[in-house]
Order: structure tokens, then C-alpha cells, then sequence
């Protein structure tokens, strides 16, 4: 375990990863266990930020040779020797356009330090949170409450709104904003009730024990 020499092992949050005497192991050998948001594997995932631009020029080489294949009356089928035009394009020669590298293009060193970046993984942190597939959800007899106050339902506080919505990670605040809003519109004579949400409670027993720690038997 010195510096240089470290690897971080970046995992999903299943039985055992948080057993202590297996990170003990692995700490003294220089290795880092990194587990990630329990039931969120997919948005964790580097490569598949990469992907959808690749497969797309991919389509898009091969439509390509279909056609040049069509317009001179060849037969239109791709073979092996195809997918290295396909996946590595071409310069323009022979009458033939150029085509572009889709590995190049969608696997360049910025696009995978992008990557790394958006979903928390490089540096670490919680971005990957910020994905609209991640489900936000406030644990029934939590103690978080509602900042909210009737004094704070002013015209100024409705201006400033979006910028508390968007730097809030409290589902709790969010309600509160949101309930101000509608006691606001009321009283100003708007029928606004039908705005009103209320933040999604999932009950504390059906919250998943994701941390778990294995007998030796066990494992």
C-alpha cells in the first residue's frame, strides 16, 4: 500500500463488500474497494455513456458502403474484410469517400475522461446521482423536515425558485417548495391545487440492507 502502487477496485454493492476484514486484506496489499449506488449499476456504468456514439457511426459507415455497393450495382452484403472500414473508417481514395473512426472518435481520451467525470467515478463523488433514472424516494419516519415557512411565501422567494429546486438535494425542501408555491397562488386567487405534489415515502422495512457483513462459513 504506497503511493503509485494503489488500485481501486470499483464493484457493485452486493453481500460481503463492506466485510471488514476482507478490506483490511485488501488495504494492506494496496487495494481499494470502490462500491458503488446499491440498484443503480446501470447508471455507473463508463462505457455505456460511449457507446450510443459509436454504435451510431458505426450505422452510419455501414449504411455508407451499402450504398456505394448499391450505386455500382454489386451485391449489397458486408463481409469480414468490411469491419475494419467499418469500425476503423477510411481515407477517400479511388473515387470513394472518406468515412470517420468510430472507435476514435467515441473511445478518444477526452470522451472517456468525460465519461469517468459524469458518472462519478473520476474523482470520485455522487454524480452519477443526478441521473433521471435514479428514483428519489424519502424513508417513512425520517427525521428530515420542511425548512418552510409562511413568511418565507413572497414574491421574491417565487422569483428565486428554481435556483433552490436545482441546488436542493433534500426531497423534503422540494415538498416544502413546492406546498409554498400552491399557498401562494391560492391566495392570489389561482386554483392551484392541482400543482401540489408530495414527495414519493417508501416504508423503512422495504428499504434494501444493502450493507451486510458474511460469516467466514458463509463465504
Amino acid at each position: 500500500d504506497v503511493p503509485g502502487k494503489r488500485v481501486l477496485i470499483k464493484c457493485d454493492s452486493g453481500p460481503g463488500r463492506l466485510d471488514v476484514m476482507t478490506l483490511v486484506m485488501l488495504r494492506l496489499k494496496g487495494f481499494y474497494l470502490f462500491p458503488t449506488v446499491p440498484n443503480a449499476t446501470s447508471v455507473m456504468q463508463e462505457c455505456d455513456l460511449l457507446y450510443g456514439l459509436f454504435k451510431s457511426m458505426v450505422r452510419a459507415n455501414l449504411q455508407q458502403l451499402l450504398n456505394e455497393r448499391i450505386k455500382a450495382k454489386r451485391p449489397a452484403r458486408i463481409c469480414r474484410h468490411d469491419l475494419g472500414v467499418i469500425v476503423n473508417g477510411r481515407k477517400a481514395k479511388g473515387g470513394l469517400s472518406a468515412l470517420p473512426s468510430p472507435f476514435m472518435t467515441a473511445f478518444s481520451t477526452e470522451k472517456v475522461i468525460s465519461s469517468w467525470n459524469k458518472v462519478g467515478a473520476c474523482p470520485l463523488n455522487r454524480n452519477c446521482l443526478h441521473d433521471p433514472k435514479v428514483q428519489r424516494v424519502i424513508i417513512e419516519g425520517s427525521e428530515s423536515q420542511v425548512c418552510m415557512r409562511e413568511s418565507t411565501i413572497t414574491s421574491e422567494f417565487i422569483v428565486d425558485i428554481e435556483e433552490q429546486y436545482a441546488n436542493s438535494s433534500d426531497l423534503k425542501h422540494v415538498e416544502g417548495i413546492n406546498h409554498a408555491c400552491v399557498v401562494y397562488l391560492n391566495h392570489h386567487g389561482f386554483f392551484a391545487d392541482g400543482l401540489k405534489r408530495d414527495a414519493p415515502v417508501i416504508a423503512q422495512k422495504l428499504v434494501p440492507n444493502t450493507v451486510k457483513t458474511m460469516s467466514r462459513e458463509d463465504r
